[in-house]
């Protein structure tokens, strides 16, 4: 449980970091995608973590699969309650690529 609070409060840091970058303003904005990840970072741990235990799928096509999913999740709900001029799906893409890579930097200390 730890572990998935953990991961949850690095992506809504790194993420919200990104949009503040990106001029991004407003802390409805914010809390937005806070939101969203909550509905979208813990399921997706969880999905993952299950396929590791029981093998289900390659690690990396999982993966994968996951990360596109909480894409064009947090696309659709960017797209349609952010107030910002920023491109939806760029900014769904580039928060996501930004958090997953931090969460690798992460891992590596750890």
């Amino acid at each position: 449980m730890f572990r998935l609070m953990r991961a949850l409060l690095l992506t809504v840091i790194i993420e919200n970091v990104v949009l503040y970058v990106c001029k991004v303003r407003g802390k409805e904005n914010y809390l937005l995608m806070t939101m969203i990840n909550i509905v979208t970072n813990i399921p997706a741990n969880i999905l993952f973590q299950l396929n590791l235990k029981y093998n289900i799928l390659n690690r990396y096509i999982c993966m994968t699969i996951l990360e596109v999913a909480v894409v064009a999740i947090e696309w659709s709900y960017i797209r349609k309650y952010m107030k910002t001029e920023l491109n939806p799906l760029y900014a769904a893409i580039i928060v996501n690529a930004a958090s997953f890579t931090g969460g690798i930097i992460w891992s590596c200390f750890l």
